[in-house]
């Protein structure tokens, strides 16, 4: 499975998700620029490999996102140790990904097939927790160092069936 990730370095708030196909696939660009919004940052400092994927990825986003001042930062070939903090997630995303993938496998009783649709929202969802619930060393996770509250909402574990009733605004015929 092809992702992308990233994390951002005051807060460590981390962001995940499958694409389609490397590159600039429109809903990995869409993702991306998401992803960017919510963190807030008017500048951002942004650290990549010279995969031509990554950063065809990036180009992308940086038009799709004109608001923001990106200063753009390619590790040199074959040099991982640049991009510390973000391979330093990626290794934590991949844990946090088996974990609940074996939860989920240990639920139903059996391993599901690597090619099942819900696997498409596990670096999500591992993103999810890791922000909202993986305590750092002040004593804070990176929901609360960028919103200044802590998470209170109940989480259901990744797989299980949610029943939820739309909103209807306006006036019902």
């Amino acid at each position: 499975m092809t992702c992308w990730a990233m994390v951002d370095s005051q807060t460590q708030w981390v962001a995940s998700q499958a694409m389609a196909a490397k590159g600039a696939d429109p809903a990995a660009v869409a993702a991306v620029a998401d992803a960017v919004r919510r963190v807030g940052h008017r500048r951002v400092l942004w650290k990549s490999d010279q995969e031509p994927a990554v950063l065809a990825l990036k180009t992308a986003v940086v038009l799709a996102v004109p608001e923001v001042e990106f200063i753009p930062e390619e590790s040199p070939v074959g040099s991982h140790a640049s991009n510390g903090q973000v391979e330093v997630a990626i290794r934590e995303l991949e844990r946090q990904a088996r974990t609940i993938k074996s939860d989920l496998d240990e639920r139903l009783g059996g391993q599901l097939p690597a090619d099942h649709p819900i696997l498409t929202w596990l670096p999500q969802w591992a993103a999810t927790t890791l922000t909202r619930l993986r305590i750092g060393k002040d004593g804070r996770t990176a929901w609360q160092r960028q919103s200044g509250r802590k998470w209170k909402a109940a989480l259901t574990p990744f797989g299980d069936p949610v029943q939820f009733m739309p909103v209807v605004t306006g006036k019902m015929n």
